[in-house]
């Protein structure tokens, strides 16, 4: 499966590596983004959240979850 529950949206947190937020989802989400400016290295990944049109983006800096949202549209 391609989504997320609200259970596995809160046990991500900063730091952890891509790796073990997908392990933790049980998917690969998609990649929406990359992207590398100087030493930094910035991979954007997207899972659907509950719907087809709800998601939830992660954002992984240097391999490291830097930033999640939800985002719902009703």
């Amino acid at each position: 499966r391609e989504y997320i529950i609200d259970e596995e949206y809160y046990k991500l947190h900063e730091g952890i590596t891509y790796s073990e937020a997908a392990k933790i989802i049980g998917s690969s989400g998609t990649k929406i983004h990359s992207y590398s400016e100087g030493e930094y290295n910035t991979v954007i990944y997207k899972w659907d959240y509950k719907n087809e049109t709800d998601y939830v983006s992660v954002i992984f800096i240097n391999d490291k979850l830097t930033l999640k949202e939800k985002y719902t549209f009703e």
